[in-house]
């Protein structure tokens, strides 16, 4: 289902795919669009009629394991990396991730962040079951089962998350397991301050991450635990991207343009965010609205009479497309799209405000800076003109010669009979 998702959003924003994708005419596109859209239509329903199907509560850990299939549970033996067992077959599996199980619970925690582990002690602590929150969707409910301890379905007509009868009193004592706390908090930080440098920056190269990340909390990073941290977390949340080029945050278009835009200002430092700036970066949907932001809604909102959240959603879309290297014209453009302007000066504001906007929005390909910022910054390091020296000599003392005196041209006559007459 992952490579449906990705080759229907690849196709939505125009991405090569292949050689061939290069020559596909327009209407060839949108046909294979159309077709994706059915199947991903097709596979998410089946997929949610299975997360969401109905649960039996309480139940057993083998009652929970027993309703999966085999591909399900080689799964749980990937993400759990229970080796030397992958020829087995489901019943024999089975057996294995019953006694496995139970062990990797709190070497799992230890990769988590703070919102998965107190969910899951709120879990245990009502009962093993608590109604799905609405963040979980079937990505995340797909996660959790892949755990093979945390179960999805659906009781008494409600979506809920739930646990084994044997697993509840297991987890309610990782509450005060000092170790485990440690590591969540930890991952917590890491992560938040990465989706804050990934919001500000754009896409950057693992090294890069782990340097800045440890510059922050002043001290190494562990790398593989990092890596591990971080390739957990994305596969509950999809925060970020990645690929060849590094780590992207999830609305960059195009992370090999930002990278190279980032060496074209080698000498550049990144903009140095504070920690606590980066910390409210990393929290789900963050979104920097600066009083050019506000204001472009405030006058929008009062000339259009429409509902601010939504104006706010448009504004917002306007800085990601920003961030991704939209013209001002085409900026202009989308809200004419969005809007009916009835006359020059309507316009006039709105341009007004766009050029506001984008000099003041900051910009992963200028390293954090808005244009603005680091327009002032160039400016503080202009050299001085040199100071231009006169070529005019100073003049010479003159001495002066007395008319008895001998001429100095050395001529022995006095020097009002020769030079001086």
């Amino acid at each position: 289902m992952k490579y449906i998702l990705g080759t229907f959003q690849k196709l939505e924003k125009g991405d090569e795919m292949t050689n061939k994708s290069d020559t596909m005419s327009e209407q060839e596109r949108n046909e294979l669009l159309e077709q994706l859209t059915g199947l991903r239509s097709s596979h998410l329903e089946k997929w949610s009629q299975k997360v969401w199907s109905d649960l039996e509560i309480p139940f057993s850990l083998e009652d929970g394991l027993r309703a999966f299939t085999k591909s399900e549970l080689d799964d749980i033996r990937k993400y759990l990396n229970v080796t030397g067992v992958s020829g087995l077959k489901k019943g024999d599996l089975l057996q294995v991730l019953l006694e496995e199980v139970p062990k990797k619970i709190e070497d799992i925690c230890k990769r988590w962040d703070d919102k998965r582990f107190s969910m899951l002690l709120q879990i245990a602590n009502n009962g093993g079951k608590i109604t799905a929150p609405s963040s979980i969707g079937l990505v995340q409910a797909g996660y959790l089962r892949t755990t093979g301890f945390i179960f999805t379905g659906t009781n008494q007509e409600k979506e809920v998350i739930a646990l084994p009868v044997e697993c509840i009193d297991q987890i309610k004592g990782l509450k005060n397991n000092l170790a485990v706390r440690s590591k969540v908090k930890r991952n917590t930080e890491w992560l938040n301050l990465s989706r804050g440098l990934l919001y500000y920056y754009g896409t950057l190269n693992g090294s890069q991450l782990i340097e800045l990340v440890g510059s922050y909390i002043n001290e190494p990073v562990e790398v593989k635990e990092y890596f591990e941290v971080m390739h957990d977390a994305n596969e509950f949340m999809e925060d970020y991207q990645y690929d060849r080029h590094g780590f992207s945050d999830q609305a960059v278009v195009n992370p090999e343009s930002v990278i190279a835009e980032h060496a074209l200002r080698k000498d550049l430092s990144f903009y140095p965010f504070s920690k606590q700036q980066l910390l409210k970066a990393g929290e789900t949907d963050f979104m920097e609205r600066n009083k050019s932001y506000v204001k472009l809604v405030k006058h929008l909102k009062q000339s259009f009479e429409i509902d601010k959240e939504e104006v706010d959603e448009i504004v917002e879309q306007c800085v990601i497309d920003i961030q991704n290297g939209a013209t001002f014209n085409e900026v202009v453009e989308y809200f004419s799209d969005q809007f009916e302007f009835e006359g020059i000066n309507e316009v006039q504001e709105l341009m007004d405000h766009v050029t506001n906007l984008m000099n003041n929005t900051r910009l992963w390909i200028l390293k954090g800076y808005t244009p603005t910022e680091l327009a002032q910054q160039e400016r503080k390091h202009l050299k001085p003109l040199p100071t231009i020296q006169s070529k005019t000599q100073e003049p010479k003392e003159v001495v002066k010669i007395g008319r008895n005196e001998p001429c100095p041209c050395g001529s022995g006559k006095k020097y009002k009979k020769c030079c001086g007459k």
